[in-house]
């Protein structure tokens, strides 16, 4: 499956003329420590280093240009630099700083997107800053993905460190219950994140910023896709068994001069089912629901940001939207047409668990494949109208005609996806996006 991460793909007009042939080179952090970065841009080195400088800073102090600090990156993660956008692939087994007890420092996210922050090519810096603040100065770019996102004075929480913040995950089913229809099989939960850690998880980097020769770059991951548990066995979730069957993987992005091209391709090693198949982006803490009472799921609240600096959220599609929840004068499961702003509202923190507030192009389960076709694109950010230098938005756009491929590797199956959704999961505490199919609890839906 395709799909793009375009930034502000449809506010902005033009392009700046990329360069022909990429640059690799190398900037360095406060503490002396030095990351690999792949310039893209017309922007001199200078310019590129500062960037990716004050990128890394931001993660960790809300005053990134006057305050030394340094952040979550870390040697021998990468960074992409074009004239839109600085971009932060996490490769590495810990962060460019230390957890406090009780947080491990050995998640890995299998060189995921960990950070992205839009630029203005006009005037070579960053296009948003958040409002100044007691906790912070008036150019603060925060992280457009969750970590290091509400961090203004060294704060280290939760998400910081575990968040995927990009996710390719599947749950594929491993029992079917015989007196149902599917609400209560079994599945095993499957991505891309855990690879790098697992013992039997093959992860690799065999594409590290390829020079494509047109100003773009290109990374591709490989490996199996693992369980939160560390397991690989799509059979039973469970190594210790026997590995009856594994989910192999190839993620590959290509770095261009205003988006990212996304190409996930995966390969179970026998037939499966999956009642649930998304890639999802996560954002920003949602507020309400840090560090306001008992945790969800065993997380510490002392781990989960008592202010967030997201206060709006909205979301926008080239499709009619339906919201889970009453929003704009609407009741729960009101249609919106194509191109109106659809509202978030917070749910209630942890309650009911895993159930969350979405916003959808379906109104309720069904299998449509037509939904979600070529070019179908997902707008969500901070601003229901107006783009300006306070108010962050990213866009989602498909990029899968149907129907093509046979199966082969070399000629893949397009997936069909049949919902995109902007969402408040509310066990997590924060807001994300992206292109699902399912969960389905009608077996018949199943892919």
């Amino acid at each position: 499956m395709k799909t793009a991460l375009p930034l502000c793909m449809l506010a902005m007009a033009g392009l700046a003329t990329p360069t022909a042939q990429a640059a690799r080179i190398t900037a360095h952090f406060d503490d002396g420590s030095a990351i690999v970065v792949d310039n893209i841009s017309s922007f001199p080195e200078s310019t590129v280093r500062t960037l990716v400088l004050a990128a890394d800073r931001s993660t960790q102090t809300g005053c990134p240009f006057s305050v030394a600090r340094k952040g979550l990156m870390k040697s021998g993660d990468r960074v992409v630099v074009s004239d839109r956008y600085v971009a932060w692939l996490d490769l590495t087994a810990t962060d460019g700083v230390a957890y406090p007890a009780g947080m491990s420092n050995g998640y890995t996210r299998s060189g995921e997107l960990a950070g992205f922050w839009s630029l203005d090519p006009a005037t070579r810096m960053f296009k948003y800053f958040t409002p100044a603040s007691p906790y912070n100065c008036w150019n603060w770019p925060r992280n457009e993905l969750l970590p290091g996102s509400a961090s203004p004075n060294g704060e280290k929480f939760w998400w910081d460190r575990y968040a995927p913040p990009s996710e390719h995950t599947i749950s594929v089913v491993t029992a079917l219950d015989p007196s149902g229809n599917g609400a209560n099989d079994s599945y095993t939960f499957l991505s891309t994140v855990y690879s790098q850690s697992a013992g039997n998880g093959q992860w690799s980097l065999p594409i590290d910023g390829r020079d494509n020769g047109d100003g773009s770059v290109t990374f591709m991951s490989t490996g199996r896709m693992v369980g939160w548990n560390g397991q690989v066995d799509i059979v039973a979730g469970n190594d210790g068994n026997g590995i009856q069957g594994v989910m192999q993987y190839e993620l590959e992005r290509v770095f261009r001069g205003r988006d990212i091209l996304v190409a996930w391709r995966f390969s179970p090693s026998r037939t499966v089912s999956a009642n649930n198949l998304y890639v999802y982006y996560w954002i920003a803490h949602a507020p309400g629901q840090g560090n306001t009472g008992s945790g969800c799921g065993g997380v510490a609240e002392t781990f989960r940001p008592l202010r967030t600096f997201t206060s709006s959220w909205f979301a926008q599609s080239s499709v009619p939207l339906a919201a889970s929840f009453a929003t704009g004068g609407m009741p729960a499961g009101s249609t919106f047409p194509a191109g109106q702003s659809v509202a978030m509202v917070p749910g209630a923190k942890c309650n009911p668990a895993h159930v969350n507030q979405d916003i959808n192009t379906w109104q309720s389960e069904i299998r449509n494949n037509t939904v979600v076709g070529n070019g179908t694109w997902l707008r969500a950010g901070e601003s229901a109208s107006v783009y300006s230098s306070t108010q962050r938005y990213l866009t989602l756009l498909n990029l899968m005609g149907y129907p093509n491929g046979t199966g082969d590797k070399h000629n893949p199956y397009d997936f069909r996806f049949n919902r995109m959704v902007a969402a408040n999961e509310t066990w997590d505490g924060h807001y994300g996006f992206g292109i699902v199919s399912g969960p389905y609890t009608n077996r018949s839906h199943y892919s």
